[in-house]
C-alpha cells in the first residue's frame, strides 16, 4: 500500500510558458510565466500571459510521463538552412542552433500534454519529475488497494 497522500508535502517549480503545438513541438513563449504545483493528489499547472490565463489540475493517477528534454530551437535551424548560400551566414545560425538549446520540463498524462521552459540548473525540475512519478505511483497504489477492498467487499 502507499503512502498517506494527505501528508505529501506540496513543492513548485516555475518557468516560461510554452506552447505545444501539433506535432508536439515545443515553443516558448516571450512573455509570461507557467507554475508547476505538485498538491497531494495533482498536479497543478498556472499559466499567465499577457491576456491569457489558464489552470489545469491533472489528478496524479492521470499522469503517465514526465520528461526534462532540451532541444534546439527550430528558428535558428530555419535561419540557418534559408541563408546557407548567402556567404555561409547560415553555418551562424546552425551553430547557435547547437550552443543555445532550451530545456523543458514537459508532463505526459492520458491525453494532455503541458510543459514549462526550465530557467537556471536543471537539478530542481529532475527532482519535481522525480517526485511527482513517485507521488502517482503512491497515488495508484492507493487507488489499486481500494479497488481490491471494493472487490472483497462486493
Amino acid at each position: 500500500m502507499g503512502t498517506d497522500l494527505d501528508s505529501l508535502e506540496q513543492i513548485e517549480v516555475t518557468g516560461k510558458r510554452v506552447m505545444v503545438t501539433f506535432g508536439g513541438v515545443l515553443t516558448p513563449q516571450l512573455f509570461g510565466s507557467t507554475t508547476f504545483n505538485l498538491e497531494h493528489d495533482r498536479l497543478v499547472e498556472t499559466s499567465s500571459g499577457i491576456v491569457a490565463r489558464q489552470k489545469c489540475q491533472i489528478p496524479l493517477t492521470m499522469i503517465s510521463a514526465m520528461a526534462v528534454t532540451t532541444q534546439g530551437n527550430p528558428v535558428f535551424l530555419i535561419f540557418g538552412i534559408v541563408t546557407l548560400p548567402l556567404f555561409g551566414l547560415g553555418l551562424v545560425f546552425i551553430l547557435l542552433y547547437f550552443l543555445l538549446p532550451r530545456n523543458f520540463l514537459v508532463a505526459h498524462s492520458n491525453n494532455y500534454i503541458t510543459a514549462l521552459n526550465c530557467r537556471g540548473p536543471l537539478d530542481k525540475y529532475h527532482e519535481f519529475a522525480d517526485a511527482v512519478m513517485r507521488d502517482a505511483s503512491y497515488a495508484i497504489d492507493d487507488v489499486t488497494a481500494l479497488a481490491a477492498i471494493v472487490d472483497r467487499v462486493v
